[in-house]
């Protein structure tokens, strides 16, 4: 009699093992089909915060996630670094997987500029990157001493696209860059002699909405 309760503990025992390997076989079994249902995973490149449309990426601005594969969009990128350096043609939300697509520099931008019958031009011009970005518009004006000692302002271009700008040496405290800008053909004259002469250089950045000076379309 002393063995029956002996008995009853090791038969409770072993079907205690035996349910447990059953419920594990289960859950490889659904996680087999989960994984047979969704496909490899892969990592992809994705924003890491919102990215307004002209914004030169950053590495900060970047982050990696985890995905099926099968989800992800043709020519997404899955290295950080093919992306720093590049611009963002249109605004980007946190979370959204980056495309080949969506980025571009100022090479193609320059290429793209050209095919179309327009031109580049780099310059100096007083002004500040902290105003002034990639893909605005600006006016540039040309600031002279006349011969009687008083200072005139003439309109050079209107509404001139920036593709390029950075820091450039400031003369006094006045701060410059140098600016790359695509311009219609007789603009792009027009800005070529006005940097060969005396006068400075300035840019009067825009609102997104001023389309004022615009060729239609």
């Amino acid at each position: 009699m002393a063995g029956a309760p002996l008995r009853r503990a090791a038969v409770l025992a072993v079907l205690a093992a035996a349910l447990a390997f059953g419920a594990v076989r289960t859950v490889a079994r659904r996680e087999a089909e989960v994984d047979a249902r969704i496909g490899p995973v892969g990592t992809i490149v994705v924003v890491a915060r919102d990215v307004p449309a002209g914004r030169t990426l950053r590495p900060a601005d970047l982050a990696y996630r985890s995905v099926p594969l099968r989800w992800v969009a043709p020519r997404t990128l899955a290295a950080a670094e093919d992306a720093v350096g590049l611009r963002s043609v249109v605004a980007l939300g946190r979370g959204t997987p980056l495309l080949q697509a969506v980025l571009t520099s100022t090479s193609q931008q320059a290429s793209a500029a050209l095919a179309s019958g327009d031109r580049v031009i780099e310059l100096v011009a007083a002004g500040s990157v902290r105003l002034v970005k990639p893909g605005a518009r600006v006016d540039v004006i040309a600031s002279v001493t006349g011969a009687d000692g008083q200072p005139r302002t003439r309109v050079i271009a209107e509404a001139v696209e920036v593709l390029e700008i950075r820091e450039a040496d400031a003369e006094g405290d006045e701060p410059r860059v140098a600016v790359t800008l695509r311009a219609a053909r007789t603009q792009a004259l027009r800005l070529a002699a006005a940097g060969d002469g005396d006068g400075t250089l300035r840019l009067l950045p825009r609102a997104a909405w001023d389309r004022a000076g615009l060729a239609p379309g």
